[in-house]
């Protein structure tokens, strides 16, 4: 939004023609504005569900902070949008266009993994539920936490999440989520066929 106001050629045109100090300008913006919730923590996530569309400023803007892609079944995670009320996206009611968006999706995320020098950090969402120690440990290590850094749940419950999961953030690691679209398998046909009309990659 800051590119589109501030830029004679907007969003995403500016961003090509835009200086190192001009990305510099829009880091130093954006850390201003979160320094109020990431308090006084040593790092800041910032989970957006559209990071994904524009990860080559955001890697531009920020080429030494970790970019984490977690990965999850296809099914799952459109369902998951399915259920979830998004005001600003009444197209998540329709599995045509939830399908055409999730292949969106994984082409551009295997584009992004091709032109970006360094890697990015994939993560299978059921991993993270089936091994969490393993999973906290190669999170720890992207994000350069030792091991045996401590951590104040308490205090760190109390930080601002502004997500539409934010009550399931502060709650214990649970399983259910990993086959709850299964509960909904046999409703799930027109989705899947979605999937194979829109070329979604299905896990084996």
């Amino acid at each position: 939004g800051a590119i589109s106001r501030h830029h004679p050629q907007g969003y995403p045109a500016g961003a090509a023609t835009m200086t190192d100090e001009h990305y510099r300008g829009f880091a130093d913006k954006y850390l201003e504005e979160i320094k109020p919730r990431a308090q006084e923590a040593s790092r800041y996530v910032d989970k957006n569900l559209r990071n994904f569309q524009h990860l080559g400023f955001i890697r531009t803007a920020f080429p030494k902070a970790p970019v984490i892609h977690t990965r999850r079944h296809p099914a799952a995670a459109c369902l998951s949008a399915y259920f979830q009320f998004f005001q600003d996206e009444p197209s998540a009611f329709d599995f045509d266009n939830l399908a055409a968006r999730y292949a969106a999706y994984q082409d551009l995320m295997q584009y992004w993994e091709s032109v970006f020098p360094e890697p990015l950090h994939t993560i299978d969402y059921e991993d993270v539920v089936k091994d969490r120690d393993a999973t906290v440990k190669q999170l720890r290590n992207i994000a350069g936490i030792a091991d045996d850094a401590s951590q104040d749940m308490d205090e760190a419950a109390k930080r601002d999440i502004i997500t539409s999961s934010a009550w399931q953030v502060r709650q214990p690691v649970y399983d259910q989520a990993i086959n709850h679209w299964r509960n909904y398998e046999k409703h799930l046909g027109p989705l899947f066929e979605a999937f194979e009309r829109h070329g979604v990659k299905l896990p084996d």
